[in-house]
C-alpha cells in the first residue's frame, strides 16, 4: 500500500469512519486519481452519465444511500457506563502494574451484572475471557480475592480461557464458536492481542491494521464489545503531549480502535488514571487506586479538611476555567497529581473536562 493511502486512510478514521468505510474511502480516492492520469492533479472532470456514480445525480443518488445505510446502522451502546462502549477497544498499560487485574474485573462485572470498578454494567451477558497469559491455577486464585463466595460466580455467563486451556483449536476458533453458542455475547477480552496470533513476523501500519480489523469485524458481527490488552512503550509524557503515543505499535492499532484506554501508573505507586478516548463518547478521565491487586475509582470526600481535591475544586470555580498545567503551578505539585486531583473533582460532579487538560467550573 501506498503512502498516500495509509494518509487517506488515517484521515478517515480520524473523522470517525470504520475501518472497512475508511479502506473505501481511500480505495476511491485511489481510484479517483487513477482516473485523472495524473496522481495529484487537481482537475476537474466532467464525463459519466446520469447513472454513472461519476456523474452528479450518481453522487445525489450516493449520498441517499449512505443515509439510508446509515439508519439500519446499530447504534453503539455502552457495556460500562462511561468507560466501555460496544466495538473494538484497547486497554494499554506498562507491564505487571495490574491490566489482567482490572481486565478480569471488568469480565467479571458484566457477566454477573455488577459494578465494574465503580461504573455500572448497563446490561448483564455472555462473557468470553481469553487469558493467554495466564493459567488456570493463577486465574482460580485471582476469582477467589476478587469474590470468595463463589455461589456469587457467574457460572452460566463467564468463559474463561487459560494459557493451558487453549491448545491447537486457538482462540479465533474458540471465540467464534463461543459466540454463535451464547444466547447474548456481550464482551470478549483477549488478554493480550499480540498472544492472540495472525500477525506474526509483519510489521508496519498496513500489516497492523488488517490484523486488527479482524477483531473489530467480529466486534461488529456480533454486536458486543471486544477489549484487547496492550503494552505501552518507555516514552515519557509532559503537559500536552498525546498520551496515544505511549502505546506501542503503529497508529494502525489505535486508528483501528473504537475506543482507547490507558491505565496511566507509575510502577510501585497504588494511584493512577484510567484515560479513556472514542468515536462515540467524550474523552474521559477516572482518578483510579489499587486496593489489593484490584482497581477501584477514587471517591471525592467533598468537605473533608485537608482534602486538596477541594482545594483545587474551588479554585476551578473561582477561575471559570482553567488547565491542568495552571493548577499544578498553582498548588506547587506535579502535572500528574493535578491531573488526579482534577479527576477527582470532576467525577464528583464539581467541575467539567472541557476536553483533554482544560476544566470549568458547574453552575450551581
Amino acid at each position: 500500500m501506498t503512502d498516500r493511502y495509509e494518509s487517506d486512510y488515517t484521515l478517515g478514521t480520524e473523522e470517525g469512519m470504520t475501518p472497512e468505510e475508511a479502506h473505501e474511502y481511500a480505495e476511491s480516492l485511489s481510484r479517483a486519481r487513477a482516473r485523472r492520469g495524473t496522481g495529484e492533479s487537481g482537475d476537474l472532470e466532467t464525463k459519466g452519465d446520469s447513472k454513472s456514480p461519476e456523474s452528479p445525480q450518481g453522487l445525489r443518488r450516493g449520498l441517499a444511500e449512505m443515509i439510508a445505510q446509515a439508519d439500519t446502522r446499530k447504534v453503539p451502546t455502552m457495556v460500562v457506563d462511561g468507560m466501555l462502549p460496544s466495538g473494538l477497544s484497547i486497554l494499554a498499560g506498562a507491564s505487571k502494574i495490574g491490566k489482567s487485574f482490572m481486565a478480569l474485573d471488568i469480565a467479571f462485572g458484566v457477566a454477573a451484572g455488577s459494578p465494574v470498578i465503580g461504573s455500572m454494567v448497563t446490561e448483564p451477558g455472555d462473557v468470553l475471557y481469553l487469558a493467554l497469559e495466564d493459567t488456570s491455577t493463577r486465574l482460580r486464585g485471582r476469582l477467589d480475592s476478587l469474590e470468595p463466595s463463589r455461589g456469587e460466580w457467574p457460572w452460566e455467563t463467564l468463559t474463561i480461557y487459560s494459557m493451558d486451556m487453549v491448545g491447537e483449536t486457538g482462540p479465533g476458533w474458540i471465540a467464534s464458536t463461543w459466540a454463535e453458542a451464547v444466547p447474548n455475547p456481550r464482551l470478549v477480552i483477549i488478554d493480550t492481542i499480540t498472544r492472540f496470533g495472525g500477525l506474526g513476523d509483519r510489521s508496519g501500519y498496513a500489516a497492523e491494521v488488517k490484523w486488527m480489523s479482524r477483531f473489530h469485524d467480529f466486534a461488529a458481527k456480533y454486536d458486543c464489545a471486544m477489549l484487547g490488552l496492550t503494552h505501552t512503550n518507555q516514552m515519557k509524557l509532559e503537559e500536552g503531549d498525546d498520551w496515544f503515543n505511549k502505546i506501542s505499535g503503529t497508529t494502525g492499532i489505535i486508528g483501528t480502535a473504537d475506543n482507547v484506554m490507558l491505565l496511566d501508573v507509575k510502577r510501585g505507586e497504588n494511584d493512577g488514571m484510567l484515560r479513556i478516548e472514542g468515536r462515540d463518547m467524550d474523552p474521559t478521565e477516572y482518578a483510579v487506586m489499587k486496593v489489593g491487586p484490584w482497581w477501584q475509582q477514587t471517591a471525592q470526600l467533598r468537605g473533608r479538611r485537608g482534602d486538596l481535591s477541594v482545594s483545587i475544586a474551588d479554585f476551578v470555580i473561582l477561575m471559570g476555567a482553567t488547565t491542568t498545567a495552571a493548577v499544578a503551578e498553582h498548588f506547587d505539585i506535579s502535572v500528574k497529581k493535578a491531573s488526579q486531583y482534577l479527576g477527582r473533582a470532576r467525577k464528583a460532579g464539581v467541575i467539567s473536562q472541557v476536553k483533554r487538560g482544560e476544566w470549568s467550573g458547574i453552575s450551581a
